[in-house]
């Protein structure tokens, strides 16, 4: 019945796949896009694509406040920014020969935004520009076999595009304008070879920018934060990590050399690692935080060996009574398979003290790790060695120094102890409850991390 029941799911999900192909050809026939309409659209009743009447309010702060046309402004300065004016206005500036980058930079100081995947407002990026560009046949009111993110514009001849002037959401010059610049600025490269200049950048993936924090914290909004590119021009350049083009935060600079952050970071490292008087000071306050006495965590230790004793008694009656012919032989195998689990399971147990000394003794360990084996590791081992142990970190360009940071999940409890280390004189690290971050505590207050 099993198999029986396989076969036909086999064959229904097969069923579902060929229905589900066959709809969206379908749709594609009539010219009705599939899944989310692009930028500044919608679908009307027939499925064809509409101005959208969502938008933004920006707010004289600097601030945006997602909206729809004919709402009241949140504020009497506030100006209204819908997504099809957006989507209007970014098409007029490419067509003159404007980079995406620098549309972006226009666009930010006029206090336009992009509607992200979950609705939220968000600052234009590079990449919101090309997915823009690229939808000109969608907006002008038909469908094509592929989709606009994998067609590169050399592939097609905007004069054989014949656009729906019914159905289409822009002005058909505009559209057909955006595909001749889009083809005129689309070069087929010539395979080159390998990319001597490539390397990999240990800290990529983890390193933010400290002004984007900053504005996503005050917008309420994670998705304005970004994170530094790892890039080199020559091979002879060890590379930098570079702030995303485009993206307009307040920050002078815009890159910071990988040798300059990386060593940061490893001295960070190197500020957190621990001495064996340090560990010791830091299980006593493992006891503590968890308002546990000595007396209670003795009598916890003597159950436990007391049920361990029990344990193997019962383990030797029970061979007994089988030599002495008392038990038959399954009997004996039954009883000795759950007195082995339950001896197991006693000599596994261990007290939340002890529990969460072997956790800080594991992160202890790996922190001391990275610190002792970073210089002697490849890129690859050194990606591997932070991304092990860190969240993230939150570097400041213009000041070219980590202001904040975040270890795992699982390591975050011992920088929560590492900060109850404290020595008057010495800086250190630890959990801000008021601020919700890792920062850097001395005597006299809070500094950023150097």
């Amino acid at each position: 019945m099993a198999q029986i029941a396989a076969i036909f799911d086999e064959y229904y999900a097969v069923d579902i796949s060929q229905r589900r192909k066959a709809n969206i050809a379908y749709k594609k026939a009539q010219n009705k896009t599939i899944g989310i309409p692009p930028f500044g659209t919608k679908r009307d009743s027939e499925g064809y694509l509409i101005p959208s009447d969502e938008g933004v309010w920006f707010i004289a702060d600097g601030t945006w406040q997602a909206g729809k046309v004919g709402e009241e402004p949140p504020t009497p300065n506030s100006v209204w920014r819908g997504y099809f004016d957006c989507v209007h206005r970014i098409l007029n500036l490419y067509i003159i020969g404007n980079a995406s980058a620098r549309i972006c930079i226009i666009m930010r100081e006029e206090g336009w935004a992009f509607r992200s995947r979950s609705g939220l407002p968000s600052i234009l990026e590079k990449d919101d520009i090309r997915r823009v560009t690229k939808a000109w046949i969608e907006y002008g009111g038909i469908v094509i076999g592929r989709r606009a993110k994998d067609r590169p514009g050399y592939s097609i001849n905007p004069d054989e595009i014949v656009l729906d002037e019914k159905r289409a959401v822009f002005d058909i010059a505009l559209l057909t304008r955006v595909g001749q610049v889009d083809a005129e600025r689309s070069i087929r490269q010539p395979h080159r070879g390998h990319n001597v200049a490539a390397r990999v950048y240990p800290l990529a993936g983890l390193v933010y920018c400290a002004h984007c924090d900053n504005i996503a914290e005050r917008n309420n909004n994670p998705t304005l934060r970004s994170r530094l590119i790892g890039k080199a021009k020559t091979a002879e350049r060890k590379g930098s990590y570079r702030h995303r083009p485009g993206l307009e935060c307040g920050s002078g600079r815009k890159q910071v050399y990988s040798a300059d952050i990386e060593g940061d970071f490893i001295r960070l490292c190197q500020l957190l690692t621990l001495d064996d008087a340090a560990f010791a000071a830091m299980e006593h306050l493992v006891a503590d935080m968890l308002n546990l006495d000595q007396a209670s965590q003795d009598e916890m230790k003597k159950k436990r060996d007391v049920a361990i004793a029990k344990c193997r008694r019962r383990l030797d009656a029970a061979r007994s009574l089988f030599e002495d012919g008392d038990l038959d032989r399954e009997e004996y195998l039954r009883r000795k398979q759950h007195i082995e689990h339950e001896l197991v399971q006693w000599q596994n147990y261990t007290t939340e003290t002890e529990t969460m000394s072997q956790q800080l003794a594991m992160c202890a360990d790996a922190m001391t790790k990275l610190a002792s084996l970073w210089s002697d590791s490849t890129d690859e081992g050194k990606r591997g060695l932070a991304h092990n142990l860190f969240e993230e970190l939150v570097y400041d360009l213009d000041k070219q120094q980590i202001v904040d940071f975040r270890l795992k999940a699982w390591a975050e409890q011992f920088l929560i102890l590492r900060g109850q280390l404290y020595e008057d004189g010495n800086w250190r690290y630890g959990y801000a409850p008021s601020r919700n971050r890792i920062c850097a505590f001395a005597s006299g207050g809070q500094r950023s991390i150097r």
